[in-house]
């Protein structure tokens, strides 16, 4: 399976998914500060071609890499204004592009995650967001009718970031989604643990 991230950041989340052990990892980012931080913190994975990096707006680049990907993969939904402005026209939340690529090329065995949710139903949050949240799970659940839906907690774990998470898996894969991410979390521990172990090499 691949992990498709939007929203590279610092790099959490690939490492995240190397521990978890996916087959291929891919994140986008819009901000090149970002990028090239990453570019170097996973030099060694990069040249072993376990990740890839994109720079740009994951509402471009997402409907341009997906369709020619096979098998399932797992989305990290995690797209959103950082404090720095990139140098792409990217929307501060460009989540309802993202979906529309993702049901555009769905594969049966997809995982959808999508982080920040109580900011999410915040219209303020970043500068201002557009994503009218109800209607894209809406629409989600109606592309993937054969998928379980659940809200878990974020890594962090705190009062404010319970049930932060959406996800939706494929119904017969529930067990092994349990056993991949321990918990039933998101990558609740694991990337945690990433989190830690990439501030203590910072």
């Amino acid at each position: 399976m691949t992990f498709i991230e939007t929203g590279t950041f610092h790099g959490a989340g690939i490492k995240a998914a190397l521990m978890t052990g996916f087959d291929r990892v891919v994140s986008i980012e819009c901000v090149r500060e970002f990028h090239d931080e990453c570019s170097g913190r996973f030099a060694s994975e990069i040249g072993e071609k376990k990740v890839e990096l994109r720079l740009g707006d994951s509402a471009e680049e997402l409907p341009a890499m997906v369709p020619s990907m096979k098998g399932p993969r797992l989305y990290w939904l995690d797209a959103h204004f950082q404090g720095v402005d990139g140098e792409f026209e990217a929307a501060n939340c460009p989540l309802t592009a993202e979906i529309e690529a993702v049901i555009a090329s769905r594969h049966p065995d997809d995982v959808i995650m999508i982080d920040d949710m109580r900011l999410l139903r915040r219209p303020a949050a970043w500068r201002g967001h557009k994503v009218e949240i109800d209607a894209v799970l809406g629409r989600l659940m109606n592309a993937y009718t054969d998928h379980v839906a659940l809200f878990l907690d974020a890594a962090n774990q705190s009062e404010h970031t319970r049930r932060d998470i959406f996800t939706l898996f494929p119904a017969h894969l529930a067990g092994q989604f349990f056993a991949k991410f321990p918990g039933g979390r998101d990558e609740a521990a694991i990337k945690a643990k990433a989190e830690r172990e990439l501030a203590a090499t910072a």
